[in-house]
């Protein structure tokens, strides 16, 4: 007989869970006790997906629980999502820029951090 899959780790007691102070819904995961040169793993979701999807929180507690600062943050168009007007902007996409410049925010903001140089990116689905 197959075997079940594991549940998934959504939340463990080793990690916490923050968001950022930013425009647009993310997360940062980290070990309690982890190094303040904690390596940092830039997670980007799949989509129709967002920072705080099961999939995508279990692959950040497991990340973090391997010695790993996980961050994530929400695509354009999903999650936490407005445009400049308030409007919720779920669905809307504003192309790859705009993605490049939310990693680069999200990125600097855990920046002041002493995030060590190097960032590794890590797709979950079609991320």
């Amino acid at each position: 007989t197959p075997s079940a899959m594991p549940a998934l780790e959504l939340t463990d007691a080793s990690v916490e869970i923050r968001a950022l102070d930013l425009a647009f819904g993310t997360e940062v995961v980290r070990a309690r006790d982890a190094s303040a040169k904690a390596p940092t793993v830039l997670v980007i979701h799949g989509l129709n997906s967002h920072v705080g999807n099961p999939n995508v929180r279990a692959l950040t507690v497991a990340l973090a629980k391997r010695g790993a600062r996980a961050v994530t943050f929400d695509l354009p168009g999903h999650g936490t999502c407005v445009d400049a007007s308030g409007t919720d902007a779920r669905g809307v996409y504003t192309g790859k820029e705009e993605v490049v410049e939310r990693a680069r925010a999200t990125l600097d903001a855990v920046g002041g951090e002493d995030t060590a140089a190097a960032v590794s990116i890590c797709g979950s689905s079609l991320g």
